[in-house]
């Protein structure tokens, strides 16, 4: 499983009942990698404070395992929070009966990925949790990738201005200077609508493409080192 993350990153299982929450963890634990912090709470406020503490030490939270009846908050109501604190991490909520009221409200509220009777399936969980990590990371590389784009959209619409001005300004070029300043134009022309376009494709939740995003966008760094010297 090919998932990289700048800084620390943690899944979170919240469960009233130790016995399940230590059966839940060991499970995890045979196929989850050890740069991932599993951790434990038994209460929905105690999880929202891990939430917290979490998120102010930098760490990515990319899964939250849950389970619905729980004493004092229910698993559809701490996945609602969450959702308002980390809106990218993944939830997972586990049921112990018929709870679609519950359900839909984590659909609605907190963007519920996947729910599960209890007793689970361990090979559907697994390959939830597994799926879930690989989104997050996909995720994480959409949003690192449009932060660049949308940077280099301002510096080169900055940049195309600027060299249009120039072009304007000076009347008295000979072909050579006329010449390069118009293919340095059409360059970042050229540039810009790479930037468009990327912008555009960004918005797709899928391995292989992002993959392909990755690539042009690398395309794109290597011209703008060559424009920028």
């Amino acid at each position: 499983m090919n998932c990289e993350f700048s800084n620390n990153s943690a899944i979170i299982l919240v469960d009233d009942e130790k016995i399940v929450l230590d059966s839940l963890k060991s499970e995890l634990a045979t196929y989850i990698d050890d740069k991932y912090t599993i951790e434990i709470s038994e209460s929905g406020s105690e999880a929202l404070e891990l939430v917290d503490e979490l998120l102010n030490e930098g760490y990515d939270i990319p899964v939250i395992i849950c389970d619905y009846i729980m004493p004092g908050m229910k698993g559809d109501v701490l996945l609602s929070k969450v959702h308002q604190k980390s809106p990218d991490t993944f939830k997972i909520l586990l049921t112990g009966q018929a709870v679609l009221e519950g359900v839909a409200n984590a659909i609605n509220n907190a963007d519920l990925y996947k729910y599960f009777d209890k007793p689970w399936d361990k090979e559907e969980l697994k390959k939830a949790v597994i799926d879930s990590l690989e989104l997050y990371h996909i995720k994480k590389k959409q949003h690192k990738n449009l932060q660049f784009l949308s940077g280099k959209e301002t510096q080169i619409k900055e940049k195309i201005q600027k060299t249009e001005n120039s072009l304007i300004e000076k009347q008295c070029l000979n072909p050579e200077e006329a010449n390069k300043i118009i293919a340095d134009l059409n360059t970042l022309k050229e540039m810009y609508t790479t930037v468009l376009k990327l912008k555009n494709m960004i918005n797709l939740c899928d391995a292989e493409k992002i993959s392909g995003i990755e690539s042009e966008v690398n395309k794109l760094k290597d011209m703008l080192k060559l424009v920028e010297q």
